[in-house]
């Protein structure tokens, strides 16, 4: 077992590097199963769906989670895919994906969250 952090979250909890890399002895997804990967956040449109085992808000952290919303482009940057679910504790880390052709394509893991105030 490996595990690797970005030193700019290590030392400083900077959120653009909240991000973590864990590299098993086995091929795990052999039998959970693969998703592809892709990155271009600013050119994301549509839907992007999540997942993870929610620990707050009437969830216990045993069962897992999915949904679906629509990324918010206007929003969104090179390394940021911005959308208005209501992700919550426990979910970070759980991947962000989108479909190409039915096939799902890892974009991201869930990290953060902020609110835009209404002017």
């Amino acid at each position: 077992l490996e595990t690797y952090a970005p030193s700019a979250w290590v030392s400083s909890e900077d959120f653009r590097y909240d991000t973590a890399i864990i590299r098993l002895g086995e091929n795990i997804g052999d039998v959970s199963g693969y998703m592809n990967l892709d990155w271009q956040a600013a050119s994301y449109h549509g839907t992007v769906y999540f997942a993870g085992y929610p620990g707050t808000d009437g969830y216990d952290g045993e069962w897992l989670y999915q949904n679906s919303t629509q990324i918010n482009s206007s929003l969104s940057t090179q390394n940021n895919i911005c959308h208005s679910a209501n992700l919550i504790e426990g979910q970070s880390g759980g991947p962000t994906w989108i479909l190409k052709n039915s096939a799902p394509y890892l974009v991201g893991a869930n990290s953060f969250g902020f609110q835009q105030a209404a002017r």
